[in-house]
Order: C-alpha cells, then sequence, then structure tokens
C-alpha cells in the first residue's frame, strides 16, 4: 500500500518528464482550446442581438428549474456535446501519444490524430452520455428545491469515477458505457496513487513551469512599464506566450498522468523506458 501511494509522486514527475521529452505534445491542448473557442463563437454568434440569446441565458440563472424552454435544453445539450467532443477527441490523441512515448520511447502528433480519429464513434458516444451528465448537473445546481450541494457532490463523484475513461476509449475501444464501468474499476485499483498523484501533480508543476512563471511576470513587468502599443507590445507578446506555453503543459500533464495511471493498472508497472525519463530531463538541454 506504501509503496503504491509513494508512486503517485513518481508518475506526477513522469507526467511532466515525458511532456519535456515530447514539448510538441502541448499543441493538443491548444488545439482543444481553440476548438472551444470555436464552438462558442459557432453557438454565440447567430444569437447576438436577438430576443432569444437573452431568454436562453435568463432561463439558465432561473432557480425554480423550469427557466429553459424544451428547444433551450436542446441547445444547452448541443453546445456541451460540442464542447465535450473536441475535449475528448484531442485528448485522446494525447493519451495514444503518451502511451506509445512509454511503450515506444517515441512518438508523433500524426500518430495521436490518427488514432484519436479511429476512435470517433466511441469519442461521439462519451461526448453524448458527458452532455447528458452535464445538462443533468446543470439543471440540478439551479433547482430550488435541491441543494446544490447535491449536484457538487455528484459532479465530484462523476469526476472521480470517469479519469480514465478516455484511456480505456483509446486503448480498448469500448463504448461509453462500458468505459464508465472500467474507469470506475480502475479507479478502485489505484486510488492511492491517483490522490496522491493528483496532489503531486501540483508540486511537479511549480518545479516544471516556475521557470515559465517567472519568465512570463517578467516581460509582462517589463512591457506593462512602456508603451503598451509601442516599444512594450513584443515584450508583452512574449510575456503572453510564456503564460500560454504553462497551461498548455499544465492541463497536458492532467491529461498524460491520466494514461500513466492508466498504464499502471492494465500492466502493474510502467515499461522499463518510462522510468528512464528522469526528473532532471526537464531542465537538460536538448
Amino acid at each position: 500500500m506504501f509503496a503504491s501511494l509513494a508512486n503517485g509522486w513518481e508518475y506526477a514527475r513522469l507526467s511532466y518528464a515525458l511532456l519535456w521529452e515530447k514539448k510538441s505534445l502541448c499543441i493538443f491542448p491548444a488545439l482543444s482550446v481553440l476548438g472551444c473557442g470555436c464552438v462558442l463563437l459557432g453557438f454565440y454568434a447567430p444569437l447576438v442581438g436577438s430576443e432569444g440569446l437573452q431568454a436562453f441565458f435568463a432561463g439558465l440563472e432561473a432557480s425554480d428549474g423550469s427557466g429553459l424552454t424544451p428547444a433551450g435544453y436542446g441547445i444547452l445539450f448541443a453546445y456541451y456535446f460540442a464542447n465535450y467532443f473536441v475535449v475528448v477527441f484531442f485528448n485522446s490523441a494525447l493519451v495514444h501519444c503518451a502511451l506509445e512515448l512509454m511503450e515506444r520511447g517515441e512518438t508523433s502528433l500524426a500518430s495521436g490524430l490518427s488514432a484519436a480519429l479511429a476512435r470517433l464513434p466511441q469519442i461521439a458516444g462519451w461526448a453524448l452520455l458527458s452532455a447528458g451528465v452535464g445538462v443533468l448537473l446543470r439543471t440540478l445546481e439551479k433547482h430550488e428545491r435541491l441543494s446544490g450541494l447535491v449536484a457538487a457532490i455528484l459532479g465530484t463523484a462523476w469526476t472521480v469515477l470517469t479519469a480514465l475513461a478516455v484511456p480505456v476509449i483509446v486503448a480498448e475501444g469500448v463504448g461509453p458505457l462500458e468505459a464508465f464501468k472500467r474507469s470506475s474499476r480502475a479507479i478502485a485499483k489505484c486510488w492511492g496513487p491517483a490522490v496522491v498523484g493528483n496532489f503531486s501533480l501540483g508540486i511537479a508543476g511549480l518545479l516544471y513551469l516556475f521557470p515559465l512563471l517567472l519568465g512570463g511576470l517578467l516581460f509582462l513587468f517589463l512591457g506593462g512599464r512602456q508603451d503598451p502599443w509601442g516599444s512594450g507590445l513584443p515584450l508583452l507578446a512574449v510575456g503572453g506566450f510564456l503564460f500560454a506555453w504553462a497551461l498548455a503543459l499544465s492541463s497536458a500533464a492532467d491529461v498524460v498522468f491520466r494514461a500513466v495511471l492508466y498504464r499502471y493498472v492494465v500492466g502493474g508497472r510502467l515499461p522499463s523506458h518510462a522510468h528512464d525519463v528522469p526528473l532532471s530531463a526537464a531542465f537538460a538541454r536538448k
């Protein structure tokens, strides 16, 4: 048990080390954010300035559980589905690359995208299930007769039990319900490394991301002291880029950590190559 708990730090450390070894994988979180932005624009733009948009947002904020019309629930479900589909697609590509990197010591962006495309039906199925759960939780959260605590508890339980659903879908190609079952069973087996690893992921993130965050703050400070639209603009751009890179690394590390946990549950240990990636690799010259 204690060895299993100690592995939590090792898996968190490994998540960042693998990303530092293959920095190009950070493109997947960036593409996910870009895709979600396009989804938001696609849903929002046609309704700008219309009474329908105002009624929709008013319905979302209603606390009596009846604020949204059936059409409003349809729009909300479609929006959730589109967002989940984009996020799960690029997370699937990243998970495949992480698993491939652990197994073979090499991977590519094209390989990840090909793997995600091969799992489109399963990804769509998982997005449908997640969208349904999201709409349900949103309804419970705003219902005046139900405590927001209920929605929070159910939402937390869903997040925990489905933590390994994407790795299961990528590696095993199962449908959404089977992915939920297998993810729940896997989490029960690796709760120790999962809990410690999630905590350790934040500590490892500080070690890995501190130079980027410090550099970003420095450039933003220097740029802010000058003309923001003149000589300070390049400095602000560099600072913004460093912060964006840090966010991409942090987001990608969370996905890679789930792939590492899944590999541990399935194989009982990590591949030999995975242990050859030292913490110092993050700061080694390439």
